[in-house]
């Protein structure tokens, strides 16, 4: 049977999506907000830290104990742990310079991008044409009598199913594209000006901030203990990641000591 469509498979799957990667963390709600609040846990026992409000003015981190004794967390001020997260912040920058390569590179990509849909979208315009000339053929023959309702239902049920499908990609066709190009230019300049960011935003912007760049954050006695969500780890500078050096090629534009990965960059001379 064709039923009528409710919603569209777009919406179906962000969604399933949402429903996927949904994590839900308790705490308790408070009128005050707190910058750390549900986002730090001992590293030895696991347990949360909660904010405490001192004096009225002064904020500490108060492991709550939940897993058991340690000895290990204790109430440390929040000052001292948000200074540590903008020291990693300050390590994360990309020269201007090479920014504004990136952003070119970006810019020339869409325009490429841009034929690419046109003649994919022209394709797909094609292939739906030919399906509402099969599902008109079927009508003639079924008003011919060439075939029975039954076989006129499935041959068209089977249409209506490709029809929807070519539908779906050409509503998703530009969409798609430019969102990656999007995504990947708040990527580079987030990771560009995070500490900046960070220093002037207010507290739910903060929280936003280490939401999106700190995939954990741990205490392991006065120390913080981070993992970095991909793709800023790789711009940290330090022992472990790339210096951001280069130099200018014969077509006047920056290489660079050591690129970004193939699969998240769109700059083509950048993965050679």
């Amino acid at each position: 049977h064709v039923h009528p469509q409710l919603i569209t498979k777009e919406l179906f799957d962000e969604c399933q999506r949402v429903r996927q990667g949904r994590r839900k963390t308790s705490y308790k709600k408070t009128k005050k907000q707190y910058v750390l609040r549900s986002l730090l846990k001992c590293i030895h026992c696991g347990c949360s830290y909660s904010p405490e409000l001192k004096k009225k003015k002064y904020i500490y981190m108060r492991p709550t104990k939940s897993q058991g004794k340690c000895d290990v967390c204790f109430h440390m001020n929040e000052t001292k742990i948000l200074s540590q997260i903008e020291d990693v912040l300050k390590s994360m920058r990309i020269p201007k310079h090479i920014l504004l390569d990136i952003q070119d590179e970006l810019k020339n990509s869409s325009e490429k991008e841009y034929k690419h849909q046109v003649s994919e979208r022209t394709q797909l315009k094609k292939k739906m044409d030919e399906v509402n000339e099969k599902i008109k053929r079927a009508r003639d023959l079924l008003l011919d009598l060439g075939i029975t309702k039954d076989e006129y239902a499935e041959i068209k049920a089977e249409l209506e199913v490709e029809r929807h499908n070519i539908d779906v990609k050409l509503q998703s066709l530009s969409k798609a594209d430019d969102s990656f190009n999007e995504t990947l230019g708040i990527i580079f300049e987030l990771a560009s000006k995070a500490h900046e960011l960070f220093k002037s935003s207010e507290i739910e912007e903060k929280r936003r901030i280490i939401s999106i760049l700190f995939s954990n954050l741990k205490m392991d006695g006065k120390n913080l203990v981070f993992e970095l969500r991909k793709p800023f780890d790789m711009f940290v500078k330090n022992e472990d990641h790339p210096v951001w050096l280069g130099w200018l090629d014969s077509n006047q534009r920056w290489r660079h000591q050591k690129p970004l990965p193939c699969h998240l960059a769109t700059p083509h001379y950048l993965c050679q």
